[in-house]
């Protein structure tokens, strides 16, 4: 392990150079992740389920792709009251952070008689990818939603991988 020093690089140009990497190629994994998505493209779910098995070793059906309002139900039973008072208070307190940073559409007339302005329209549906595996992260979930529910998107679509029971 090598320490580094100040006095090793008089300027912070020379501590950069120092530590910079060559550049990577990504081309391989570029062209398969556009296959991919053409495929997606192509064959939907087909394609979503037939990757899911290749990547992740599960085998699911169509069904499966979509959390269903009994395993919805399942979930909130099993959470703790504490768990549930603790997210909302902190969805509360994210949603109350991002009120503050809308804004507004505006217009005004300029001194030589043009109206100028901009018109601030939420996007109609985003996506929401949550990372999944080991373990869950239910900050990310609240860290992505909320502001799009404050900014007034109509339709949110939350992924999240599979864990190993499906």
């Amino acid at each position: 392990m090598q320490i580094l020093r100040e006095t090793d690089f008089p300027s912070v140009n020379d501590l950069y150079r120092s530590l910079k990497a060559e550049p990577m190629d990504f081309s391989e994994e570029q062209e398969k992740v556009r296959e991919i998505l053409e495929s997606v493209k192509k064959e939907g779910d087909r394609a979503l389920i037939r990757f899911i098995k290749e990547f992740e070793g599960l085998d699911l059906s169509p069904e499966r792709l979509k959390v269903s309002s009994e395993e919805f139900q399942s979930c909130e039973e099993k959470v703790s009251r504490d768990f549930a008072s603790a997210v909302k208070f902190i969805i509360k307190n994210v949603t109350t952070f991002h009120k503050k940073q809308t804004v507004e559409s505006f217009f005004c007339d300029t001194e030589e008689g043009a109206r100028i302005g901009q018109v601030v329209k939420p996007i109609d549906r985003v996506g929401v990818y949550i990372p999944g595996g080991r373990a869950s992260y239910p900050s990310t979930a609240i860290m992505a939603i909320v502001p799009a529910r404050v900014a007034g998107v109509h339709e949110i679509c939350v992924c999240t991988p599979a864990d190993r029971r499906g």
